[in-house]
């Protein structure tokens, strides 16, 4: 499978059939790319299936995403490699090796991991695969945030957190009402000339029952009556496959959820953005790029409008707050 990714190819590659089907599934609204004869591919990512992870590297880790203070486990713990790489296990689900270098010309630049059938549980999977491109589209002008993004008269509002913050919610409302979709989990920043831009990453949406109660528009955009479980579509199921153009971002917005009387935006220091903004894209454990990574989003957050979204029942107001 290789996908075209703006001016990136990126080839994912397994021999095992619940790797192939998971990305089938993740990437149903990607393009594929052209076939160029003998064009190489940018990025590759291969993966094998495996009943259990083989043995972790002897060395310390060099980050694990677990506060001492924190009574969860940490999901996530990096490794240094010889030759510039670095090995991501994700615990219990996956364990991958990629490179940390910048890509000499023409090269294709490989990770290769073995992932379990742990990997299939609470978004592992999409997880798995785009903390690993991450590096390697950070090596080529991509960074990676959390965030759902839509764009509207050429210009593009994020909404930025964690899941469970009510920013898909607060997206759809917004797509429901005439905005272009540009993403509904991971978008794609890049800076250009003109500032920094929000490219579409085609992705799948996750909905709950409770968004169709606040949505009742959303069951008739979709076709189907309202679930009574959590399911999860590709997300240009609700544009008919359209997605926004590459568009500069002019508002940032921290969607969270309070028992009010109505939904307000309320504006924010630029400083405290910058910071959740850190939160949301950069992995501390790729420190070659992070000058180049903390620069775009320090160009974001000067010129983008900073908001926190106080969420209440009210979803259908949100196009009227929400401003680009």
């Amino acid at each position: 499978m290789i996908l075209s990714f703006h001016d990136l190819r990126i080839e994912l590659v397994s021999p095992d059939a619940p790797i192939v089907d998971g990305w089938t599934h993740l990437f149903s609204g990607w393009p594929e790319a052209a076939d160029t004869g003998a064009s190489q591919p940018d990025i590759r990512l291969e993966l094998h299936w495996r009943e259990n992870l083989p043995p972790l590297p002897d060395s310390l880790p060099i980050f694990t995403d677990q506060d001492a203070g924190q009574a969860a486990p940490a999901i996530l713990t990096a490794y240094a490699q010889p030759n510039g790489r670095i090995a991501l296990h994700f615990h219990e689900a996956g364990l991958v090796s990629a490179p940390l270098t910048s890509p000499l010309t023409g090269e294709t630049q490989t990770a290769v991991g073995i992932i379990t059938p742990a990997s299939l549980a609470n978004g592992r999977f999409e997880d798995i695969t785009f903390t690993t491109l991450a590096p390697m589209l950070r090596r080529r002008g991509y960074f990676l945030l959390h965030a759902f993004a839509a764009a509207k008269d050429g210009h593009a509002a994020l909404l930025v957190g964690a899941s469970g913050s009510g920013k898909t919610t607060s997206g759809l409302s917004l797509v429901l009402n005439g905005w272009e979709l540009l993403s509904n989990d991971v978008v794609a920043l890049q800076a250009r000339p003109e500032g920094v831009f929000a490219l579409p990453v085609p992705d799948m949406v996750s909905i709950r029952p409770f968004t169709f109660h606040l949505l009742p528009e959303l069951a008739r955009r979709l076709g189907r009556p309202p679930a009574a479980e959590p399911f999860s579509i590709p997300a240009g199921a609700l544009t008919n496959g359209r997605w926004a153009k590459p568009a500069l971002v002019t508002a940032v917005y921290f969607p969270a959820l309070y028992r009010e009387a109505a939904s307000a935006a309320i504006p924010i220091n630029r400083a405290v953005c910058l910071a959740r903004l850190m939160e949301q894209s950069i992995d501390q454990w790729d420190t070659a790029v992070l000058a180049d990574h903390m620069n775009v989003l320090q160009i974001l957050s000067r010129q983008a409008a900073p908001y926190t979204l106080r969420l209440a029942r009210d979803i259908h107001s949100l196009p009227s707050l929400i401003r680009v």
